[in-house]
């Protein structure tokens, strides 16, 4: 059994709705780790965006790659890493 395309395409947009949410709930738990050196109270997901996808690409798992996914969707992530690398 391969990757399926059409099941995730179909996860992901039946988590749109939720992607607000979840930017307003901050950080999965998974990935609080690796903001050791942050207040987390204070992180802004829209302000550090380049922070929290360098650190979610680098450690996260693959559902906290597909919250990052929702929250600042393919092309930010795509920006990120044409600018970065």
């Amino acid at each position: 059994m391969g990757y399926n395309i059409k099941k995730e395409k179909k996860y992901i947009l039946s988590q749109k709705r939720h992607s607000q949410l979840d930017a307003q709930a901050g950080l999965p738990p998974g990935l609080m780790i690796h903001f050791q050196e942050y207040d987390l109270s204070q992180l802004d997901l829209n302000d550090c965006a380049d922070l929290v996808i360098q650190r979610t690409l680098e450690f996260g798992t693959w559902e906290e790659t597909r919250w990052l996914f929702l929250i600042y969707g393919a092309e930010r992530i795509h920006v990120f890493l044409r600018q970065r690398g």
